[in-house]
């Protein structure tokens, strides 16, 4: 199985971890969609952990819609910046209420990205520091579209 899509499923916190940990072993699933859930920082930390890995191969990953806040989004952008291995392509991130705090942590990951191809923050609440350290990030790289 490639695609696991679970959007609007009302999946609870638990059922978050427990599919990070499916992440961790899972070599085959390439894009999953959480979005519209019940996912919290905790859940996100659990998901952060499973990227950190280096097992998972996803493309897509989806989770707009669920109250991960700024613990959560840090948590999953420093794993993703940590690992080089890395796959994912693109992000849709609006609005997702992302500070300027999560932007300074995606702008790491984006430099250091070497498959991210677009990147969505548009109606976030970013802030000038936070749109300009994501400007640096893609403009640093070549084929990285950045919408805001």
């Amino acid at each position: 199985m490639e695609t696991l899509e679970l959007a609007g499923k009302g999946l609870s916190v638990a059922s978050g971890i427990v599919i990070a940990k499916l992440l961790e072993v899972n070599a085959v699933l390439t894009n999953l969609n959480l979005a519209g859930n019940e996912l919290n920082a905790e859940a996100g930390k659990a998901i952060a952990e499973a990227l950190k890995s280096g097992t998972a191969v996803l493309k897509s990953i989806d989770l707009r819609g669920n109250s991960l806040g700024t613990e959560g989004w840090c948590a999953i952008f420093a794993a993703l910046r940590d690992n080089k291995e890395n796959t994912i392509e693109a992000w849709d991130l609006s609005y997702e209420g992302i500070s300027s705090e999560v932007a300074k942590v995606l702008a790491e990951y984006v430099s250091l990205s070497k498959v991210l191809k677009s990147l969505n923050v548009a109606d976030n609440e970013l802030g000038n520091v936070g749109e300009r350290a994501l400007r640096d990030a893609a403009n640093g790289r070549d084929g990285c579209e950045l919408m805001l």
